[in-house]
């Protein structure tokens, strides 16, 4: 039995040193949804309402990319994040999850 939870126990450091330390790599950005993004400074998104007559204006102040390329698994508990920031004057913003986007 003790020697059961012995190799039971090797294994289970093993498998943890394993994973420390590793770069894990990220897929490429997606270049198709930047086509669903086409906003730059003087852009206006406007969103609609099935409730209120009047729409939501937002202009926009400007846009901004992020993408990892990679990120060390000793580090940080890191995944890949794409995401897309649109900022507006009106201080109002939309913080949109590429990976969460299927097209």
């Amino acid at each position: 039995m003790r020697l059961t939870l012995n190799i039971g126990g090797l294994i289970m450091l093993l498998c943890v040193l394993s994973t420390c330390g590793r770069n894990v790599m990220c897929p490429d950005l997606n270049k198709n949804i930047l086509s669903w993004f086409p906003y730059e400074e003087g852009s206006v998104i406007r969103l609609e309402s099935k409730t209120a007559n009047t729409p939501l204006i937002i202009p926009v102040s400007n846009m901004r990319i992020n993408h990892t390329t990679s990120y060390n698994t000793s580090n940080d508990c890191g995944h890949c994040n794409d995401n897309i920031e649109i900022h507006s004057k009106a201080n109002f913003n939309i913080f949109v999850l590429i990976e969460k986007i299927k097209l």
